[in-house]
């Protein structure tokens, strides 16, 4: 069986079971278009040609890391703010979530918010400390 993360450009191929495949190559060039530095094209595949997926996990991270590569921070923390706000305790825990929670404690720590962050990051550790690397999926790497 042929690695999926050797077909995509995303680190977290899993996330495309819910896509359609019109949508998966929009992610795609997004992703590119980030890669090469036209992150201003790339934000605006995920603002208008994705928006009916925004709440797809795989984008929200590839759309936080083009934010990031942007230096938009501001608006990657208000978009998983957001993301999160909805989700309940048992959606939190979803491994595709935890991974938004991570950034979000990122970009909360960027804005030198603490608390909040190292609260995230400690979960995070909790989750991640009896699971071996080797056995990491795409999403806990």
């Amino acid at each position: 069986m042929e690695d999926p993360a050797l077909r995509f450009c995303t680190f977290m191929p899993s996330g495309y079971e819910f896509l359609d495949n019109d949508s998966i190559q929009l992610l795609e060039r997004a992703i590119w278009l980030g890669w090469l530095g036209r992150l201003d094209e790339a934000l605006a595949i995920f603002d208008d040609e994705l928006a009916d997926w925004a709440v797809v996990p795989v984008i929200v991270v590839e759309r936080n890391i083009a934010c990031l590569r942007s230096n938009e921070l501001a608006r990657a923390r208000m978009f998983t703010a957001r993301y999160l706000e909805e989700l309940d305790e048992e959606e939190l825990d979803l491994p595709e979530n935890r991974l938004i929670a991570i950034q979000h404690a990122y970009l909360e720590l960027s804005q030198g918010r603490l608390a909040g962050s190292l609260r995230e990051l400690d979960r995070a550790y909790e989750w991640l400390k009896e699971v071996p690397v080797s056995e990491y999926t795409d999403v806990q790497v």
